[in-house]
């Protein structure tokens, strides 16, 4: 099992181990009922194919973390990077419905944004959800992330046209709000 590569209040954040143990944990997580509608997934993954999926974001110098309380796994968070002249990463973050409602949400997107601008030398990061997912729009919102558009029939669920929201958080909001990103860090 791999250490912890951020600590952030009662969250530890570490490499996603390339065993059967955590690829089974995430991809049981995002094929249940519950988190496959927001994942955007159109079908279950198998443990192989979410594996190439991570080594994929991986290789390409993106982050895939798994959230941890505890020892226990809980969710994972991914940085991937976008646009890499321009410095700008994909931010998405999910939890099982078991550890929500805890602010771990909150102390994984701080430690995660923190990271980004003070490690990778990120100008900007970016994070998109439907609509309704006010868990994720609430979460982004509490740390500053800003409602930056929405794409009206963006993506399609089970035969109905979803909308999608578009947030985004820049080096310098970051800055300019570093009380809030600094409160709970170890």
């Amino acid at each position: 099992m791999s250490a912890d590569f951020i600590r952030y209040g009662k969250v530890a954040l570490r490499v996603v181990d390339d065993t059967d143990s955590d690829i089974g944990f995430i991809n049981d997580a995002l094929n249940s009922e519950k988190m496959r509608p927001y994942m955007g997934r159109m079908r279950p993954l198998t443990v192989e194919e979410e594996r190439k999926r991570i080594n994929e974001q991986t290789d390409d110098g993106g982050l895939y973390l798994l959230v941890t309380v505890n020892g226990d796994r809980v969710g994972a968070v991914s940085l991937i990077p976008q646009w890499e002249q321009q410095n700008n990463y994909e931010l998405t973050i999910w939890l099982i419905p078991e550890a929500r409602g805890n602010g771990y949400g909150t102390e994984v997107t701080k430690a995660v944004v923190n990271h980004a601008f003070e490690y990778l030398d990120c100008q900007r990061i970016s994070a998109h959800l439907w609509e309704d997912n006010e868990l994720s729009r609430s979460l982004l919102e509490s740390v500053g992330f800003l409602l930056e558009g929405e794409k009206r029939s963006g993506w399609r669920w089970e035969g109905e046209y979803r909308n999608n929201l578009y947030y985004g958080l820049t080096r310098e909001d970051w800055e300019e709000q570093q009380s809030l990103f600094r409160e709970r860090e170890d």
